[in-house]
């Protein structure tokens, strides 16, 4: 604007944002534009004359004092748009479905569990939102110390996640604030086996393993991306003796590559039924993601941080040099298991609404 301010005065672009900020409020305040809720009824035309959100109308009488959904606007930018729209291309995340992630099935140790058709049940007796998952078989496998991929497959899902868990100052409960829904339900699930996320921060974390609180101190973190397909997270147990430990989860055709090669028969027969169960979770419309994880010795991974070290901190590194690095560390994976999550499908005439 400034280029071209001796052919167009500044004051217009101040006139047009001044323009737009008005229109913004008569469109949040606009009646027409607003959606009926429960137990409100619009009357158009009525010789009545009401104030409605500081709006004076002679168009509307509202029998009830409710308040309605009403329009808002995300960018002022776009109000002289509005009238030349002819069409609306949408997908079908957050208005043909909630926007809202359930918990369906899982496959440890080449065993699937999970029974969408059976109510959902806590090992304590408390339902979880994101969750639904029935199968009394896993829960007592999950506290089986004969079986202990269990506890690792849920420990892998509460600590490499990017949830923040919150203390509700009203309700005093903790409550989980997450960027996808996705990992909110991965953690959910965690939580309903008995294996919660307590504290995530860029340091540490805490999780309540059948009610012992285990510390994890954070090496590394490696965000879930479009190229990578997958999240990592190097940790190291306080107090423990497995030392330090990769977890891994993302899509099946960046884990399965990066897998170790079975170390036996029972092994090899262990990958294929992992395999036979994500075709029938993708089958049965489920989104489904790998966990996995390595166990790293002290010289592994130091070898290997300073490697990592010494390409972060040189001036000549480019990104895909770092991502090769993080590669080297992210193979040899074991397989723990796979999750099967779905997104809720809204029902008319809610997801009408939404569009």
């Amino acid at each position: 604007m400034l280029l071209f301010s001796n052919f167009v005065p500044i004051s217009l672009q101040v006139t047009v944002d001044i323009t737009r900020f008005v229109q913004s409020i008569l469109l949040c305040l606009d009646t027409e534009m607003a959606l009926g809720g429960v137990g409100v009824t619009v009357y158009p035309y009525c010789p009545c004359y009401i104030y409605t959100h500081y709006l004076y109308s002679t168009k509307y009488y509202i029998s009830l004092n409710l308040s309605l959904s009403w329009c808002q606007v995300r960018c002022s930018d776009l109000n002289e748009d509005l009238g030349v729209i002819q069409h609306i291309f949408t997908d079908k995340t957050g208005t043909l479905t909630c926007n809202n992630m359930e918990f369906r099935k899982c496959a440890i140790d080449g065993v699937s569990f999970g029974n969408v058709a059976g109510p959902p049940s806590a090992p304590r007796g408390s339902y979880l939102t994101h969750v639904n998952i029935a199968d009394k078989a896993l829960q007592q496998k999950v506290v089986d110390e004969r079986h202990p991929r269990f506890v690792q497959f849920f420990v892998n899902l509460a600590v490499n996640s990017a949830v923040v868990p919150i203390v509700d100052a009203g309700t005093g409960r903790l409550v989980y604030s997450a960027i996808s829904p996705d990992e909110e339900a991965l953690v959910c699930a965690a939580k309903h086996f008995d294996v919660t996320l307590l504290r995530h921060d860029s340091t540490s974390v805490a999780v309540s393993r059948f009610g012992d609180t285990v510390l994890f101190d954070v090496l590394h973190m490696f965000e879930f991306s479009s190229e990578r397909k997958k999240s990592s997270m190097i940790v190291r147990e306080r107090g423990g003796s497995a030392g330090v430990i990769l977890f891994c989860k993302g899509a099946d055709t960046v884990v399965f590559p990066a897998l170790r090669s079975p170390v036996d028969a029972e092994e090899d027969e262990r990958y294929t039924a992992m395999k036979q169960h994500l075709v029938t979770y993708a089958a049965e419309g489920l989104r489904v993601l790998c966990v996995a994880q390595r166990e790293l010795s002290d010289d592994v991974y130091e070898a290997w941080n300073a490697k990592y070290l010494a390409a972060k901190t040189a001036s000549d590194t480019t990104e895909d040099d770092l991502d090769a690095i993080v590669r080297d560390i992210e193979t040899q994976l074991d397989l723990v298991g796979i999750t099967g999550t779905t997104l809720l499908v809204m029902t008319y005439p809610a997801w009408k609404q939404t569009l």
